[in-house]
């Protein structure tokens, strides 16, 4: 049996660095789904082999470096279970801070589990591959510290955005190096208001408590992000900021026409921009 299933790119809508646990940065983060996915296709093989094969992006990613066959290895190991061929149709830029390799980690064990029928929950798996890969196997409105391995799942939220895709991509650990080297304020959003604001349903307060840690890290590493958040200023948002370590921006205007006008605003300016909405996250049945 073939399964196709789609995951969805996750907007850090709130990011702070709340310390450091050995190497790694502990955050602090409220993340949202938005409608950009990719669709993931898993068909079974008996010889226990696994291929991956990137369309759209990421053609060029190792195979066995890929966090789709890293996924598949583990599950494969794990469950005793046959190979898989897989197929990723890209349409989440890659480097960009919106989660597309540990996105499609988690749609490959999605789509395992309904071709070799596991009921079983696959967190521990996606950790392995990467941090915040358990949290795309739910998506939706969320709340993830530590390594981005603890998540809090929070009510869904309707958000209209713009999201900007400057030239050039930003590494996540030179990202942290540079936070780290200029000593930037690990404290420039509110996750604690935007949970609130998020339960209470207060936009307002969810606009105020957007922001991110590392965008001036972004911004130091990529040109094309600092006029990205310079341009999209401008036209005055509800909030913005980057997500992730960059290089993409997003930006929350009150409705889907001033989005569609902010997009075609930064379009004229030489960004590469589209309209998206938040998603429900695929929760666990109580």
């Amino acid at each position: 049996m073939k399964a196709k299933v789609k995951v969805y790119a996750k907007i850090n809508y709130t990011l702070d660095i709340t310390g450091k646990t050995g190497e790694y940065h502990d955050i602090d983060s409220v993340v949202f789904s938005v409608d950009l996915c990719d669709v993931v296709s898993v068909s079974p093989r008996k010889d226990g082999k696994i291929t991956v094969k990137m369309a759209g992006g990421g053609e060029d990613i190792p195979e066995k470096e890929n966090n789709a066959y890293k996924a598949a290895e583990l599950f494969r190991k794990k469950y005793g279970v046959g190979g898989a061929d897989i197929v990723v149709y890209k349409n989440i830029p890659i480097g960009k801070g919106l989660g597309g390799s540990s996105a499609d980690a988690a749609g490959t064990l999605i789509a395992l589990k309904k071709v070799y029928a596991v009921k079983d929950d696959v967190s521990d798996l996606a950790s392995e591959v990467g941090s915040d890969c358990a949290y795309m196997l739910s998506g939706g409105a969320a709340r993830m510290s530590g390594r981005g391995d603890k998540i809090k799942l929070l009510p869904d939220a309707e958000l209209d955005m713009v999201l900007v895709f400057p030239d050039g991509e930003v590494n996540t650990a030179e990202a942290y190096r540079s936070f780290d080297a200029f000593s930037d304020d690990g404290s420039v959003s509110d996750p604690d208001g935007a949970e609130e604001a998020i339960i209470c349903g207060d936009k307002e307060k969810l606009y105020k408590a957007a922001g991110n840690a590392l965008a001036p890290a972004a911004e130091r590493l990529c040109e094309g992000t600092r006029a990205a958040l310079s341009e999209i200023r401008s036209l005055s948002p509800s909030a913005c900021s980057v997500t992730g370590s960059g290089s993409a921006v997003f930006a929350v205007f009150d409705s889907p026409e001033l989005c569609a006008w902010a997009a075609d605003k930064m379009r004229k300016k030489g960004f590469r921009a589209i309209t998206v909405k938040t998603v429900a996250g695929n929760r666990p049945k109580s």
